[in-house]
């Protein structure tokens, strides 16, 4: 569809300045049309367009998955993307005296993903967005399966005042400035399962005798939830421009440039397990690692040590609140019919660019520390990694206008 999507625009802008060309080698220049008495002008037009939107960029990865039988193999698995249908919306008003029009514009888009892998004893899939401490029943970072989702919302606000630049026969050239508002969301949560923790042949940690009985040492689920939520508005200008090709059928084009100023919010949450055997007295004697010898092993007076293991939650988050900076620049080429009176159908290609409207932050530095009169794990984070994130939507559009 990407590709697809790449080399369309540019046929279909030849394809129709070729048109334009032989019309007007075929046919003279057709006469000004007298302006028209302002009594007779529209004042007011909506309009409404299907945008089947793409949205490219979005950069979710939630997880790696290996090769056992190549060192060399293992592939990062992208959450996939496809088109949304999302109308755009659009209304207008002229000013008395043809001094100018201001113009409306709505356009929200909803994007959700899925993404799901299960190979029962085969820990092949790395927990790409959970903080690696202690990550993975076996504290290497990997899972048997998982299940991921995303969701990714845009708001978009559009108020400008259009005028006339310049105006002949066929070309027609209209600038205009204005304010735009963009909010943009994105968040990814993930789940990494355990399904069947053996290592070297050995169960972790050894079924229970009784199956009826929950077993508190059962290997507990790791997840992950990143999120970023972007709110930002600023000055925009641009251009369009219209070509006519006969009495009814034009071709139009326009560019936009916003720059934005607002604040992101970003976090990043996950939760890891581990296991530690324990003292009489609540502390931690030691923390256990593959291969879990603790799990059969007895103490100085033949007690199972499997009684003494506890399981402990690491939850790692750290949040961040920042000013920001975007921009975007929204191109469009297209083609514009009167079928009958006020009423105008137009069909095309947009490309809206979205940049800085969001960031990911990342956990480096994390330390771990029991609190015995608690028996929970406080954790800190000495510092973080932030990476920003653009978006671009594009895709055709069909659409209906009418003019009062």
């Amino acid at each position: 569809m990407k590709a697809y999507l790449r080399w369309i625009a540019p046929v279909l802008f030849a394809a129709v300045l070729s048109g334009g060309s032989r019309a007007e080698e075929a046919k003279p220049p057709a006469a000004a049309e007298p302006e028209q008495p302002e009594g007779r002008l529209a004042r007011l037009f909506i309009e409404a367009s299907d945008w089947i939107a793409e949205p490219d960029g979005l950069g979710y990865a939630p997880a790696t998955e290996s090769d056992p039988k190549n060192a060399w193999g293992t592939r990062i698995l992208h959450m996939p993307v496809g088109t949304e249908s999302r109308v755009r919306y659009r209304a207008g008003y002229l000013i008395r005296g043809n001094i100018g029009e201001f113009i409306l514009t709505w356009y929200s888009h909803v994007q959700k993903g899925l993404l799901a892998r299960y190979s029962p004893g085969d820990f092949v899939y790395g927990e790409t967005p959970v903080h690696p401490l202690f990550a993975g029943v076996f504290d290497d970072g990997t899972a048997d399966g998982f299940l991921a989702n995303t969701d990714t919302r845009l708001r978009d606000l559009r108020l400008d005042f259009y005028r006339i630049g310049h105006q002949s026969a066929r070309v027609t050239v209209r600038w205009f400035v204005g304010y735009r508002r963009v909010e943009h969301d994105r968040s990814l949560y993930g789940k990494y399962y355990p399904i069947f923790p053996v290592y070297q042949g050995t169960p972790i940690p050894p079924f229970p005798v009784d199956a009826t009985t929950p077993n508190p040492l059962a290997p507990r689920v790791d997840d992950a939830y990143v999120v970023s939520q972007f709110n930002g508005g600023g000055a925009e200008a641009g251009a369009e421009l219209t070509f006519s090709l006969n009495r009814r059928l034009y071709i139009e084009t326009g560019l936009s440039l916003a720059v934005l100023q607002g604040k992101v919010r970003t976090q990043s949450t996950s939760m890891t397990h581990f296991y530690a055997l324990m003292t009489e007295n609540t502390g931690i004697d030691h923390i256990l690692s593959p291969p879990f010898s603790e799990f059969e092993e007895t103490d100085a007076q033949g007690r199972p040590l499997i009684v003494s293991i506890r399981q402990f939650d690491v939850p790692v988050s750290v949040t961040s609140d920042d000013t920001a900076s975007g921009q975007v620049l929204e191109t469009y080429l297209g083609i514009r019919w009167k079928a009958w009176r006020g009423l105008e159908v137009f069909t095309g290609f947009r490309n809206a660019r979205y940049t800085g409207v969001g960031a990911d932050i990342r956990p480096n530095q994390v330390t771990a520390t029991y609190v015995p009169s608690t028996q929970t794990m406080a954790v800190k984070v000495a510092d973080v990694t932030r990476t920003d994130r653009d978006v671009t939507y594009q895709g055709f559009y069909l659409g209906v206008s009418y003019k009062f």
